[in-house]
């Protein structure tokens, strides 16, 4: 079995992929840092945004992807994941 160069589709799943990977592993050490619960989960009015700033554009399917683990960290810790994304000229 030969293996080729990756498809532009290949390339464009493995760059979603690691970002998703990023965003749970950020997600992991900002769960980790809290030591107690921000308040008593359900009401959207206690929930606490956190900017989450990262290289690049946004991807096609970022808003519903966001949606969904908002409304995990809305029920479970009280927070609302913002994404930020940051062009790389300014990142210098």
């Amino acid at each position: 079995m030969a293996y080729g160069p990756l498809s532009n589709r290949q390339r464009g799943m493995n760059f979603l992929k690691e970002r998703i990977g990023l965003l749970l592993m950020s997600l992991v050490l900002l769960m980790t840092s809290v030591p107690q619960p921000l308040h008593a989960a359900g009401s959207d009015s206690d929930v606490t945004e956190v900017s989450f700033m990262y290289p690049g554009a946004p991807m096609p399917d970022d808003r519903l992807v966001l949606d969904r683990i908002n409304r995990i960290l809305a029920q479970r810790i009280g927070v609302k994941l913002k994404l930020v994304p940051v062009d790389w000229g300014e990142l210098v």
